[in-house]
């Protein structure tokens, strides 16, 4: 447990998935958080980023470099798109934070299903996670595309257990006061963010993640008594959901393009993206 031992020291604490314009993380160490690097430029971030000369594990991706940097404070939530179990109980986290003196996840394998200039996918997969005294298997499965600001999650939870247990997809509370704004689409909910929220809140950014409006029950902020206390969270429900649960999470900082300076560019390419997501698709096959 990281209260004896600190957390397993993978490189950028885990896996990430990239392309020309953003980039995210995985906490593979047992935290099982979401977490951002902010780009400035195209080409992919540098493969000795989080390793030393000597390709010994350390934090150097928090200093402003030429391709970028991690730009998102995460703390105790479950950072940008990161997901957690909402039970009658209160919230579930999928994994430990450093005061934790159990782990409830008997195994987590990670593995890369695609890997492509136009798009890129990972599988994790959390096994016997022992949450609210029920076993639960739960499989993500994050996607990025070229050229968009966004990753998709592909979430299905199972559990041989009679459960009444819900999905929460988090947003990171941890340096801003602003409260959550929302965007209602026919098929879609946007749940956002934007102020200066880097670490020393020294930029902004906007930050959002995107539910299925089929499968959403209420949206809020967790509260103070909960370990996941910084974060603001959107509920889906699981009942009735065989097939997996799709969702969106946007990390958009003002470096990466002039148009996230100010809150309305922000609301405009989000926007953008709700219409892309609720456009009917015809597929035509010629002769």
């Amino acid at each position: 447990m990281p209260k004896v031992s600190g957390f397993q020291p993978y490189q950028t604490d885990g896996p990430t998935w990239e392309n020309d314009k953003v980039g995210y993380r995985h906490y593979l160490d047992g935290r099982h958080a979401k977490d951002l690097f902010g780009k400035l430029q195209a080409e992919i971030s540098p493969e000795n980023v989080g390793l030393t000369d000597k390709m010994e594990v350390v934090d150097n991706y928090h200093v402003m470099e030429k391709w970028g940097r991690d730009i998102l404070p995460v703390g105790n939530s479950v950072g940008i798109g990161g997901i957690a179990i909402s039970t009658k109980n209160g919230f579930k986290r999928i994994g430990s934070i450093a005061t934790d003196t159990l782990y409830p996840v008997k195994k987590t394998k990670c593995r890369i299903l695609t890997e492509g200039p136009i798009y890129s996918q990972l599988q994790i997969k959390h096994h016997q996670a022992r949450l609210n005294n029920k076993n639960f298997k739960i499989k993500e499965k994050p996607a990025i595309w070229a050229s968009s600001y966004a990753y998709e999650n592909q979430i299905n939870v199972s559990s041989k257990h009679k459960t009444d247990e819900n999905l929460m997809i988090g947003l990171p509370k941890v340096v801003t006061d602003v409260a959550l704004d929302e965007i209602r689409t026919k098929n879609w909910i946007a749940l956002y963010t934007y102020d200066k929220q880097s670490y020393n809140k020294e930029n902004v950014i906007g930050i959002a993640i995107v539910v299925p409006t089929k499968h959403f029950i209420k949206s809020g902020k967790i509260p103070d008594t909960e370990k996941l206390s910084n974060s603001y969270f959107a509920e889906l429900s699981l009942k009735n959901t065989k097939e997996s649960i799709s969702y969106f999470a946007l990390g958009c900082w003002e470096y990466s393009n002039t148009q996230f300076k100010t809150k309305s560019g922000f609301e405009t390419y989000l926007n953008s993206f709700l219409r892309g997501l609720n456009a009917d698709v015809r597929v035509n096959i010629l002769d």
